[in-house]
């Protein structure tokens, strides 16, 4: 456990499916030219969602569905009998909706501008053939203007140098 009460890996990887979640939703509307709610509702939606799951969790309600693992969210912390305090929560909350935030205030203005047929992926697994080797990979974004634009977002983490190297070779090779 790290000093909020979180096992390292686990806040970064809840609070930032949540985030890419969100974004991956919000991008889809605006491809299908649909209404988008105001910033203040969604980042409104992601607390409550966060407050909701986490509480279903420590409650631990998905004992009672007929498959935990696919239908619910289930925290480590809780099947190891482990609570969250109510400022780990909070701080978990708060970093969700910086990085959806910042995403609303960086992003999304950009994006909007974009034709629909420009936005080529969303969160979508990909692959290229690059020296005779399939590449996987799953970009956040990849939109075409000028030329093609990947964008990655984090949520607070550092960006990983292997993941942009290859996002540069899938940007090179891809026909």
């Amino acid at each position: 456990r790290d000093a909020d009460g979180w096992q390292d890996w686990q806040r970064p990887t809840y609070v930032g499916s949540l985030v890419h979640e969100a974004i991956q939703s919000i991008i889809q509307r605006v491809r299908g030219r649909l209404a988008i709610a105001p910033n203040s509702l969604m980042l409104e939606r992601i607390e409550e969602r966060m407050r909701f799951e986490i509480d279903y969790s420590a409650k631990e309600l998905w004992r009672r569905v007929d498959n935990p693992r696919r239908d619910t969210l289930i925290l480590r912390n809780h099947l190891l009998g482990e609570y969250l305090h109510s400022h780990e929560v909070d701080q978990a909350i708060d970093k969700a909706k910086r990085a959806l935030s910042a995403f609303l205030d960086t992003y999304l203005p950009y994006i909007r501008q974009m034709p629909p047929k420009h936005i080529l992926l969303i969160d979508s697994l990909d692959s290229i053939l690059y020296r005779g080797f399939h590449l996987f990979l799953s970009p956040d974004f990849v939109a075409e203007r000028e030329d093609r634009v990947i964008i990655d977002w984090k949520t607070g983490e550092k960006g990983n140098v292997d993941q942009l190297k290859a996002y540069a070779l899938y940007l090179i090779e891809w026909e």
